[in-house]
């Protein structure tokens, strides 16, 4: 498995809209609504490229991709170092093939390269598939709570999942 950095470029910004607009990625999304073209290419360009430490990347297996990675300074975890959010987007096709759990499970090296300490992922509490995929990557049960999605003025019940490095 290897990661490879996200570009600007409308094939990239593409494959990840298709694949957050399946239909069960959507259902587990905090924004739920499909998104569209040209819009959606605004806002990658504009928000998918401000972590410069740990840039967004595919994960490639035998050159096919079959995850997508976004990483975000995390604040809100006492942790010595720092913390980052994961999220995870597992290719539709390549759905229950265990492929979540080897991404996780190779995006810690990556993320130690880096210099990060602590990993965080904030599941929403129906996401049973993530919520085994992160377990079984190794990652520990932390708390659950509501999330505050502010710009759709929804709270949403999630569990918060930590793994040190």
């Amino acid at each position: 498995m290897f990661f490879k950095e996200i570009q600007p470029r409308m094939a990239d910004a593409h494959l990840i809209m298709d694949w957050r607009n399946d239909p069960v990625t959507l259902q587990m999304f905090y924004h739920s609504s499909p998104k569209k073209m040209p819009e959606f290419y605004t806002e990658y360009l504009e928000e998918y490229f401000h972590e410069k430490q740990c840039p967004a990347v595919f994960a490639f297996l035998n050159d096919v991709p079959v995850a997508f990675l976004r990483f975000e300074e995390y604040q809100d975890l006492e942790c010595v170092g720092r913390a980052m959010d994961i999220s995870i987007n597992v290719n539709p096709a390549e759905r229950k093939k265990g492929m979540g759990v080897q991404v996780l499970k190779a995006a810690m090296g990556y993320l130690r390269e880096r210099g990060i300490s602590c990993v965080i992922a904030e599941i929403k509490v129906e996401n049973d598939a993530s919520i085994g995929a992160f377990r079984s990557a190794g990652f520990e049960y932390l708390d659950s709570k509501q999330k505050m999605i502010h710009d759709i003025q929804k709270s949403i019940p999630i569990v918060r999942y930590v793994k040190m490095l």
